[in-house]
């Protein structure tokens, strides 16, 4: 798409609806996906963060960076509006005071207080503003909490951010009776936020976003404690793919040069089907790790599963000139070679990628011995076809009786090779979310690596 169509799309968005959630969002290879409020906020701040490495014009990239700001003051309004209750919206009401984090704060707390009783019992009121924060007392049902509020102004370092993860670490220190101590904690790319209460305080489960002291450990230098990765490996043992994206992501949020977070990312967006956060790991990836042969190999892959064969190629060439025995390179090229319809070069690059796979390439070789075997098939199927329509045109022409017969099993056979070998492809070849073979490697997350380096939209 040229620069004018896109950057007249942008002008067409309308950023006016309330939304209700879980809310739909289309995704780039026009799917429609469903997404929590949190991970619909979160959705746009990574396109927000990867907007300069998906486009060239510094136009186009102002543009996207301005969508998606306003979709996330979208998606908080809404929020505010349909689940804030109704202290909330009382005059010098939390949507003043706060601005468009108003939506933040009554999904934060509903989250926690979720746990312990009815939100809609619970009063926010303004105590002052500091250098960094906005601090509210929350109270209501015989509980008292302070609630801080850091306004983050860029997605990376600032000042505000160093402050609210210095308040986590004094909160996690703090000792003894009467002690503001910490209840919870929540924090995207462009705020933080922090409850703290008096005495034993007993945080809610708050799944990704509420932790307790032992996991604040991973903000901090010098842990000894499991950090986000660590975690979101134990999320994968545990079957929950969702929460181990969230934790991956907030690693290489941590840590920019962590390699393993940017491959558990694309790994597990790609196995849960949301191909964009799949892509947009892949390119923050690619930029500390430009020449890396699994990342390059994702990208490759997230485009070809949104319909974009030539870039999908480029990629996959770019991770072969890398390192030439990637064997999920050479599969996914054969594939899509076979979805081009060259099937002489898909056979060809399939049998040639046998050669380069590792013991964990097991699914993927049988696979890829099933298609070969099927294009052999075809080939036999469709040339005996020929030689039995050249036979039934003959015999038309000599009279013979079983002429027709012939051209009638030449005719059957031809679609047999064709159309049956389409269908069983696409069942073999399947897009994620359908029985198919997996066609994301199975470089688990956290796996020594061997080679060069160890509706809305």
């Amino acid at each position: 798409m040229d620069k004018t169509r896109k950057l007249r799309r942008y002008q067409k968005k309308d950023y006016s609806q309330l939304v209700d959630f879980p809310v739909e969002i289309v995704g780039r290879d026009g799917i429609v996906r469903r997404y929590t409020f949190e991970a619909s906020v979160r959705l746009y701040q990574r396109r927000i963060a990867s907007a300069s490495n998906r486009y060239e014009d510094e136009e186009v990239v102002k543009a996207e960076v301005l969508h998606c700001r306003r979709r996330i003051e979208q998606l908080r309004f809404s929020y505010f509006q349909r689940y804030g209750w109704t202290s909330l919206h009382k005059d010098n009401s939390l949507a003043a005071l706060a601005g468009e984090f108003a939506g933040e704060i009554a999904a934060f707390l509903r989250r926690f207080y979720g746990a312990h009783g009815e939100p809609e019992r619970l009063e926010v009121q303004w105590v002052e503003d500091g250098a960094h924060e906005v601090v509210f007392f929350v109270g209501g049902d015989g509980v008292s909490y302070l609630l801080y509020l850091f306004k983050f102004a860029t997605h990376d370092d600032c000042e505000a951010r160093d402050k609210f993860f210095e308040l986590l670490q004094l909160l996690r220190s703090a000792r003894g009776e009467g002690v503001e101590r910490l209840a919870a904690f929540h924090h995207s790319a462009d705020c933080g936020l922090v409850l703290t209460g008096t005495g034993v305080v007993t945080p809610a489960d708050l799944g990704e976003d509420g932790h307790d002291g032992e996991e604040l450990d991973q903000f901090f230098v010098g842990r000894q404690r499991p950090d986000a990765y660590s975690q979101a490996l134990a999320l994968l043992s545990d079957g929950d793919a969702e929460a181990a994206l969230a934790r991956f992501e907030l690693a290489a949020t941590g840590n920019p040069f962590l390699r393993p977070a940017y491959i558990g990312m694309a790994v597990v967006a790609d196995a849960l089907g949301h191909v964009e956060a799949a892509e947009m790991a892949c390119q923050m990836g690619l930029h500390y790790f430009p020449e890396d042969p699994a990342l390059l190999y994702h990208h490759g892959l997230s485009r070809f599963r949104q319909g974009d064969a030539q870039a999908a190629r480029q990629h996959l060439v770019a991770a072969l000139g890398v390192d030439e025995k990637c064997f999920p390179a050479h599969f996914l090229l054969g594939v899509i070679d076979l979805a081009e319809g060259s099937y002489l070069a898909a056979r060809d690059r399939l049998v040639a990628a046998e050669q380069h796979a590792r013991p964990e390439d097991g699914e993927a070789v049988a696979a890829t011995a099933q298609v070969v075997l099927r294009l052999r098939l075809r080939r036999m199927l469709l040339l005996g076809s020929a030689l039995m329509a050249v036979g039934g045109a003959a015999g038309l022409a000599l009279g013979l009786s079983l002429a027709p017969w012939l051209l009638g099993v030449a005719v059957g056979g031809g679609l047999l090779g064709t159309v049956g070998f389409r269908f069983s492809l696409s069942r073999t070849l399947a897009r994620p979310g359908q029985p198919s073979v997996r066609l994301a490697p199975p470089e688990a997350p956290g796996r020594a690596r061997r080679g060069r380096d160890a509706k809305l939209a």
